[in-house]
């Protein structure tokens, strides 16, 4: 299928992209300060199929009609000094606010207006903070990324990939105990990837709220004989989910080609070092308090900002122990230290992930939220009742930019995702393709 090129879109002389990764300290230093990221979705009414289909070419100055919007925590009085102004020449809308303890600044206008007003920061010698603001813009706006699983090249933006769970646990809040048996697991990872998972995700401990610990031996000893069966067996790629930086180097000895660690590197003081060490991807994820304590009245003065936050400081960790840029994948956390608002915000505001310039993984399936949503009567709808509503969640997910989606469900949530991006990328009655905008 032939995809439509972009519309272009002018670009102030002064603009200088810095490409896809962030590498000086500087810059990392101010993402940091500031926490920016790009509020706006996607706008494509300028490459809307009406235009296309009447043959209009846009003007010469729609480029800057593109709206961007950035929300940002308070910067250095000098800095600000320098916004106000720029912000009056180039007609930008700049204000501050206030959420609970937070303190943001919120800027909008045309996107080449944007530009200009950040390259004017820099020339007032802003440019640590400057720099931070270019990153997040360029970042939020990369749609396509390649995932590096044991040197197997995988793309990731046009279709998402679908992860399949298998809990090797007593305890899960979904399907506890069924699969604590080695062969019954391995069965089912084999089941998942025949029902198209592009991956198979391996947990022996459980991470429902107030789930309790489990040593190192035993989530190895749960763990390991399923994935060498899994590998064995021609499973789809397996990657371990852990907070352990043991079970984690024993797991990718076994055969499995990425982490994903639901404390962010954070739990175990080893396991930035050990994924630097492994040289595999790493999906980290935001959660406020842990397992034991996650529910315990989860509140947030500003949601989405602080979970970006905390991505931001988990990526800055992994870097300061060698993990390449690169190599990560963030989770939003769904569920992990969130009530049932929290987790619809995030579905909605998805889009605003995208300013870490990373790959997003979304987990909801079959998730107490669903549940509660679909409820009646003061009860949650029953966890093997929610299989609907899970994939209501994974089509949100998807249309607000998910890059992967873990499920308990691989072939209906595989359908679910190549539909959605089949609305996504539509074609006319000619069969002329009009992919979704990528700036």
């Amino acid at each position: 299928m032939t995809r439509r090129a972009p519309t272009t879109r002018r670009r102030s002389a002064r603009w200088r992209p810095r490409g896809d990764a962030v590498t000086d300290e500087a810059t990392r230093s101010a993402l940091l300060r500031l926490n920016p990221r790009v509020l706006t979705p996607p706008n494509d009414w300028l490459d809307a199929r009406e235009w296309t289909e009447a043959g209009v070419t846009p003007g010469p100055d729609a480029g800057d009609l593109d709206p961007l919007a950035l929300k940002f925590a308070a910067p250095h009085d000098d800095e600000w000094s320098a916004l106000a102004a720029g912000a009056e020449r180039h007609g930008v809308v700049l204000r501050r606010g206030r959420q609970g303890a937070v303190e943001p600044v919120l800027l909008a206008g045309a996107r080449g207006a944007v530009r200009a007003l950040i390259a004017d920061l820099a020339a007032a010698g802003g440019g640590e903070a400057a720099a931070a603001l270019a990153a997040t813009i360029e970042a939020a706006d990369r749609r396509a990324f390649t995932l590096d699983l044991a040197g197997r090249e995988v793309p990731l933006g046009a279709t998402p990939l679908v992860v399949g769970v298998v809990n090797v646990t007593p305890d899960s809040f979904s399907d506890g105990g069924r699969f604590l048996d080695r062969d019954v697991a391995v069965s089912h990872g084999l089941a998942l990837t025949e029902a198209g998972a592009d991956l198979i995700d391996v947990g022996g401990e459980s991470t429902r709220p107030s789930a309790a610990p489990v040593s190192e031996q035993d989530e190895l000893d749960r763990v390991a004989p399923v994935i060498e069966g899994l590998v064995t067996a021609g499973a789809a790629p397996v990657s371990i989910d852990t907070a352990k930086a043991g079970v984690a180097r024993a797991a990718v000895a076994a055969g499995a080609v990425m982490v994903n660690d639901v404390t962010a590197l954070f739990g175990d003081d080893r396991m930035a070092e050990t994924v630097a060490a492994l040289d595999v991807p790493v999906c980290v994820m935001h959660m406020q308090g842990t397992p034991r304590t996650m529910q315990r009245h989860p509140r947030y003065d500003d949601l989405m900002g602080e979970i970006v936050l905390f991505l931001r400081r988990s990526m800055a960790r992994g870097a300061a122990a060698g993990v390449p840029e690169s190599r990560f994948l963030v989770d939003p956390g769904i569920g992990f230290g969130k009530t049932v608002p929290h987790n619809l915000a995030i579905l909605r505001r998805l889009g605003q992930v995208r300013s870490l310039g990373r790959p997003i993984l979304v987990g909801t399936s079959r998730k107490s939220f669903i549940g509660a949503v679909l409820g009646g009567a003061g009860e949650p709808r029953p966890v093997a009742e929610r299989l609907l509503g899970t994939a209501a969640t994974v089509a949100a997910a998807v249309m607000n930019g998910a890059h992967i989606v873990r499920v308990h469900d691989a072939a209906e949530m595989r359908d679910v995702v190549r539909l959605v991006r089949a609305i996504a990328d539509e074609t006319d009655e000619n069969g002329q393709a009009h992919a979704a905008p990528t700036h």
